[in-house]
């Protein structure tokens, strides 16, 4: 493989990667753009608008963050309640003092900070396209690792700066888990919630009944100079198509399988010769036993034929010689 071609093909992918950001970022989203859904990067499409919530019947995204052990100063406990595509009226059991439930993530404050509540990101679907980023923010981005939305326009804080949240929805074989949350250590005012959910995988990676893959692949990026930077659904042995849900013949496993059933044989056929010489030694011992006791017996009944007769003989001269004594 040409080493000068590779790096050409990587220069152009990450190129439109770029160009797909700069028109993404530079115009609202259009009529045509479905709110929750990121169709224009170049390799790869998501689809979040099953974690968008819009009434109470299920737990709330909800979390609450600590202290940052990294920073000098001790950081207040805070609770976050936040929606994907969405405002945070769903949750109906918001401080009485979070009067504003238009944003889609809101802060509140737990023990000392107990009155305190802000909106920390909004949510305008005309901008849709303007809030997604991949979650790996390598130079050659992969993004079967999830994406990131980033809620701006949030109230203001010390200084007159916006708060903001960013939510990572990392690429996992779950449907929704919630990991962390945190304040930013670089940027002021910024928050950070993470979570892993199937939902965030790219759409290449079909989800089914059985989870990602169909619990028997991984969603990976392609590495090859063609495919470059596209996702799809990596299959276990044994298993195919685009969602690995297809069992497949696989020349190797079936050798495999072929040298296991052959083994298998020779295992029982030798198993057989082995009963039949164990079988065979117990009829010989057999038939030795029972010709050494018939050998006995006849020995014995010699024995005893011969005893008699020695014994009459005696009898018959013993009684001749009383008929000569008289």
């Amino acid at each position: 493989m040409d080493p000068r071609a590779s790096a050409q093909r990587r220069l152009r992918h990450l190129g439109v990667t770029a160009v797909a950001a700069i028109a993404i970022y530079a115009t609202p989203a259009t009529g045509t753009d479905t709110p929750g859904v990121w169709d224009s990067f170049p390799t790869a499409t998501f689809d979040l608008r099953m974690l968008t919530k819009t009434e109470a019947t299920t737990l709330p995204y909800r979390i609450t963050d600590g202290d940052l052990e990294c920073t000098e100063e001790v950081e207040a406990d805070y609770t976050y309640v936040f929606n994907f595509f969405g405002d945070v009226s769903y949750f109906s059991e918001l401080p009485s003092y979070c009067a504003d439930t238009s944003g889609a993530a809101v802060q509140f404050g737990v023990g000392g900070q107990a009155t305190s509540c802000h909106t920390v990101g909004r949510y305008d679907s005309t901008y849709d396209d303007q809030i997604w980023s991949l979650l790996d923010k390598s130079s050659d981005a992969d993004p079967s690792k999830g994406v990131s939305l980033k809620y701006l326009d949030g109230d203001s804080c010390s200084g007159g700066v916006k708060r903001q949240l960013t939510l990572n929805v990392e690429c996992y074989d779950h449907p929704y888990r919630l990991v962390s949350a945190s304040e930013s250590v670089f940027q002021k005012c910024a928050y950070e919630i993470n979570v892993q959910s199937y939902y965030g995988c790219p759409q290449e990676c079909p989800i089914t009944s059985n989870g990602l893959c169909d619990g028997h692949g991984l969603c990976m990026m392609e590495l090859n100079d063609e495919n470059h930077g596209t996702p799809h659904c990596y299959c276990n042995t044994g298993r195919g198509g685009s969602d690995c849900s297809q069992k497949v013949h696989d020349k190797h496993t079936s050798s495999a399988d072929s040298d296991e059933g052959s083994g298998t044989g020779v295992q029982i056929a030798f198993l057989i010769i082995l009963l039949l010489i164990f079988f065979a030694l117990v009829a010989s011992i057999v038939y030795m036993t029972l010709q050494v006791m018939r050998y006995r017996k006849e020995t014995t009944e010699t024995y005893t034929a011969f005893n008699a007769m020695g014994t009459e003989e005696i009898e018959l001269h013993n009684g001749a010689s009383r008929e000569n004594a008289f």
